[in-house]
């Protein structure tokens, strides 16, 4: 077998070649040699971050176990462990290259790095105004490994990633901003935003809709502040939050549902709090799912009068939801009657967008027992008419919001919405094209229909206006069989077997990645952005 690559001869970008940064004593691992995607030569200097996690409980916390760097020649050797702790994750980062995140342990052999093709982003709430202060990351291997590429948007909402991993590094997107939900990988993959960026031009669009963070009070089974304390969420945005002097911390909103599972760790060790679905107004008392009440607990009654309710007359979707957070950071769903320890207490019936508006009561329970009224009342119904090849929804209604996503195939939603607020709702299709309302606030119980394919607010432009650009590749004879396959960002995969070259008609700006590969193996990996031009782009074997 032969050892071979393609030196690209023409439209060649020049790599720079900084010095190694400092290493960690390493011990025998992968070897892996980097080299230009664009020709093939080995890159000096390549940063290999070398990552754990805990995937334990699953607190699922990213730990930087030290660096390792490639030199001359390309070489790399990435350990499995360092110091005994398995390296999970690596993040592989070079100046003027893109940057990439991977699992496990790497493959031997040549790793294509691709010259950086910036990414620039607008994040905007639903009303157009620009989110300061939002932070957007990409997520590869998993949701909460550590990001390829992370930034802050400024006082206009833009931010620009220099170093945004290349097509087809499977790149997703995500962004958290306080007073907002997450806006997910679950929307957001490669798959959308190379065409978005194709289609429409930079900065890619964002929105994000309002919605309130978690305010959680830690607790222990005492009901004492759990001070300093790290929370992380099974779901929801990636991120660590630390309690505060008492106990209190306020954790970013998740992008979907709201009832995930929650976990706390200090170097004591780690325990989970369990899932839960927080009201939405004001702070709850939570504690972890293994504490043991004292056994000198106090506890006394509590009944509960659901008001608002006729007999018989109970909606289809059932009766609202009622639980109890007691003192000691518990959560019991109530029928009538109830135990509970003395103390802050809160009583809480219903759940925005679930069909029954959220009411809570606060109260001090004392020995004597404790009496509270919860008055039922329904909250408004929509039934929206979707446009074709929908992907995702923001429902915002005051400061509130739900998404929902994955809607390629419906033709209808019918959503809850609370009522006597304003509601905007804003979706995007599978295109780009986006469409959105502002509606009047409902009245309680009262259902609305909206076709939002007669909003549509922004149109993706059709292929067919595009202008198109030529790019060809040239085989060598002495190459023998080549095979070829193509990533486009508007364009999907094709592969082909041609022994005299290759030729693409390409959309102006389009982003693309050819592969080449003979009997040897890989041994040409290019990603480029089409031009107006019609460049050629001859490929020859490069002997070492």
């Amino acid at each position: 077998m032969r050892a071979a690559c393609l030196l690209l001869l023409v439209a060649c970008r020049n790599a720079t070649h900084d010095s190694p940064s400092a290493t960690t004593a390493v011990a025998p691992g992968t070897h892996v040699r980097f080299v230009d995607g664009s020709n093939g030569k080995p890159i000096n200097g390549v940063s290999v971050e070398l990552w754990s996690e805990d995937l334990s409980e699953p607190l699922r916390v990213a730990t930087l176990l030290g660096k390792v760097a490639s030199n001359r020649e390309g070489d790399a050797s990435v350990p499995l462990f360092v110091d005994g702790v398995r390296v999970e994750k690596l993040r592989v980062s070079k100046s003027g290259y893109a940057s990439t995140e991977s699992g496990g342990a790497p493959e031997e052999g040549p790793w294509f790095l691709h010259a950086a093709m910036p990414r620039s982003f607008r994040v905007l709430d639903l009303e157009g105004r620009p989110i300061a202060g939002a932070t957007v990351r990409t997520r590869q291997s998993c949701e909460h490994a550590v990001p390829a590429v992370e930034g802050r948007t400024g006082a206009d909402g833009r931010v620009r990633l220099d170093d945004f991993p290349s097509l087809g590094d499977g790149a997703e997107l995500e962004v958290v901003a306080d007073g907002f939900g997450t806006l997910s990988h679950e929307v957001l993959d490669d798959s959308a935003l190379a065409p978005r960026a194709a289609l429409f031009g930079e900065p890619i669009e964002l929105r994000l809709a309002r919605r309130p963070g978690y305010r959680l009070e830690l607790v222990d089974a005492h009901g004492a502040p759990m001070v300093h304390r790290r929370v992380t969420a099974v779901d929801g945005p990636s991120v660590s939050a630390w309690t505060d002097a008492r106990g209190e911390v306020l954790y970013p909103a998740p992008g979907f549902d709201r009832g995930g599972g929650f976990e706390l760790a200090d170097v004591a060790g780690r325990e989970a709090l369990g899932a839960f679905e927080p009201p939405t107004l004001g702070s709850i008392r939570v504690s972890p799912q293994n504490s043991v009440a004292p056994p000198d607990e106090v506890t006394a009654q509590v009944h509960v009068v659901v008001t608002g309710i006729a007999p018989g007359r109970e909606p289809p979707y059932g009766p609202p939801r009622v639980e109890l957070w007691d003192a000691r950071g518990r959560t019991t769903e109530l029928a009538f009657d109830v135990r509970a320890p003395l103390g802050k207490t809160r009583a809480v019936i219903g759940h925005n967008f679930s069909g029954w508006c959220e009411h809570s009561e606060d109260f001090e329970l004392g020995p004597d027992g404790h009496e509270v009224a919860l008055d039922a009342r329904r909250e408004g119904e929509l039934h929206i008419t979707l446009p074709a090849r929908s992907h995702f929804l923001h429902l915002q209604a005051g400061d509130d919001s739900i998404t929902r996503a994955d809607l390629y195939d419906d033709e209808a939603l019918e959503l809850f919405t609370p009522p006597d607020v304003p509601v905007t709702l804003w979706l995007e299709d599978a295109d780009g094209s986006a469409y959105s309302t502002t509606l009047s606030p409902l009245a309680s119980g009262e259902t609305r229909s909206v076709a939002l394919a007669d909003a549509c607010v922004r149109r993706a432009p059709s292929l067919d206006s595009l202008p198109m650009c030529r790019t060809r590749f040239e085989v060598p004879r002495e190459l023998g069989a080549v095979h070829a396959s193509f990533r486009r960002a508007l364009g999907g995969e094709s592969e082909t077997d041609n022994p005299n070259g290759y030729e693409l008609e390409l959309f102006e700006g389009e982003a693309y990645r050819a592969r080449f590969s003979t009997d040897a193996g890989v041994f040409r990996d290019f990603s480029d952005t089409a031009s107006s031009t019609i460049p050629i782009r001859s490929l020859q074997l490069e002997r070492r």
